[in-house]
């Protein structure tokens, strides 16, 4: 009986798919400027649009959880109190992680 009903299931079984869960880590120079914060931004374009995936990071790494895939990044430091057009960087240099 067992043997029946895991045959009946197996269709369901070869078209269940699960996504594999990636690490990106990534690490940065940090800021001469005293009273930084850091921002990680990442985009699947090359050159951008970004999205902010982590804000008010003070040391100068972070890990990303991701899928497979091809994912570009980059960084800025900011004044977390300050209000303003200046209070954040230019984006740093991109780089690009490819997740099998």
């Amino acid at each position: 009986m067992k043997k029946v009903a895991f045959l009946f299931l197996l269709p369901w079984l070869l078209g269940f798919s699960c996504n594999q869960v990636h690490t990106v880590g990534m690490q940065w120079q940090p800021s001469p400027t005293l009273g930084v914060e850091y921002k990680v931004y990442r985009s699947q374009v090359n050159g951008g649009p970004y999205s902010a995936i982590a804000t008010g990071l003070t040391s100068m790494q972070y890990t990303d959880t991701v899928s497979s895939g091809t994912y570009y990044y980059v960084t800025t430091a900011y004044y977390p109190n300050c209000v303003g057009a200046h209070c954040e960087s230019n984006y740093s240099d991109q780089i690009v992680a490819v997740v099998p």
